[in-house]
């Protein structure tokens, strides 16, 4: 059940994430070669259609990384420290989030 003004109630919010999560391991570890712990996440319905994955390298808790989630257009984006990559979302479209 959503709650009001077009928002995700916080069961349905945990059920993108824990969607997320083990999608967003894989893209890094398959394009990054990196192993990456998320210890953070907000959707950010109804204000945009955004969901973000915060977290750091696995051995590393210094080099943060991000991965921004667009539901609408199914575009993403990946930061690495300074560093932000866009990408087309045909990775997470397979993976069905």
């Amino acid at each position: 059940m959503t709650s009001g003004c077009g928002g995700l109630s916080n069961k349905e919010k945990n059920t993108y994430y824990q969607k997320a999560l083990p999608i967003g391991q894989e893209y890094f570890k398959k394009y990054y070669n990196v192993e990456v712990e998320f210890t953070e996440f907000y959707i950010n319905i109804p204000i945009s259609s955004t969901m973000v994955l915060k977290g750091h390298l696995e051995n590393d808790p210094y080099t943060k990384v991000s991965l921004y989630y667009d539901f609408a257009s199914l575009k993403f984006s990946v930061k690495l420290s300074n560093q932000t990559f866009l990408h087309n979302a045909q990775f997470f479209k397979a993976a069905s989030i």
